[in-house]
């Protein structure tokens, strides 16, 4: 349902999959924090900057409209970054740069 002229975009019907988007950004945070810490002498910044630009638009969005709260991301970011840790401690872990 597309939102009317008298009816705010903010308030228009709600067709997303929260689990689903919260997966693809925990995803997202995973990765660029394998990067970062599998490039210590920053040698690939540009691509970690523009990586870490893409998490946090993602997250302004989902705060933006509704979606998610500062509270449920600052968590999710938690819990990713020690999957993150966990990840690049393991030798089996290929990351996709």
């Amino acid at each position: 349902m597309m939102p009317s002229a008298e009816q705010p975009l903010a308030k228009a019907e709600k067709t997303f999959d929260k689990e689903k988007l919260i997966a693809e950004l925990g995803e997202m945070i995973v990765e660029v924090n394998l990067v970062k810490a599998r490039d210590p002498h920053g040698e690939i910044k540009e691509q970690i900057a523009r990586a870490g630009g893409h998490v946090d638009g993602y997250m302004r969005a989902l705060i933006d409209t509704g979606v998610c709260t500062v509270e449920e991301l600052k968590e999710l970011v938690k819990l990713q970054r020690e999957k993150a840790a966990e990840k690049s401690r393991s030798e089996s872990y290929t990351f996709p740069l």
